[in-house]
């Protein structure tokens, strides 16, 4: 089976662990404890400062369920929505000026995404993906510049693109790739 480049390279970028944002340091306060939260991953959101980055995850509880984000400097919970029981969250930087947060529920198969400040939901990027979904991995064509998301699941991965439409974000499906063979290799 032939695979899109695109995907190829995504799957690398995400398997492989590579984070260009990663090479900055900062000192995390690792005595502090946030609340209990039922979180299966996590991401790192690198704001423009320390003090402004936060640790953005999924919460999987059945009356918490949804999307939490702390900041790192203390680990006070700073933002949380709760449209239901989350299996995974992602960060996305500068998608028509906003960096995201996305993330998809599991009753009701919803991907969603909100401003980074995690209280403001887009509405008009709700797209259902149904499946048993175990990782979500951002990445950001370095040749084309468009942002896409994998869902990695069980079965099958899936490719997204998410991009400015009209002065709103849109997703769109690009690929599916059900040959289960790559996914051992991301913990699914």
């Amino acid at each position: 089976m032939l695979l899109p480049r695109s995907l190829i390279v995504g799957l690398v970028f995400c398997l492989s662990g590579i984070d260009i944002a990663s090479a900055a340091t900062a000192k995390l306060p690792i005595a502090e404890q946030s609340a209990e939260v039922d979180s299966d991953l996590a991401a790192i959101y690198y704001g423009s400062s320390f003090q402004n980055s936060l640790l953005v995850g999924n919460d999987g509880g059945a009356a918490t369920g949804g999307v939490r984000s702390f900041s790192l400097t203390d680990m006070e919970e700073v933002a949380s929505r709760t449209p239901g029981r989350t299996k995974v969250a992602g960060v996305m930087y500068d998608v028509g000026k906003k960096d995201l947060i996305v993330s998809i529920a599991a009753p009701d198969s919803i991907i969603r995404v909100f401003d980074i400040d995690g209280t403001t939901e887009i509405p008009s990027a709700q797209i259902k993906a149904l499946g048993d979904w175990s990782s979500l991995c951002t990445w950001r064509s370095p040749s084309s510049g468009g942002h896409y998301f994998y869902l990695l699941g069980k079965k099958e991965a899936r490719q997204f693109l998410v991009r400015e439409k009209d002065s709103d974000i849109e997703i769109l499906e690009v690929s599916i790739l059900s040959d289960t063979h790559l996914l051992p290799y991301c913990g699914c």
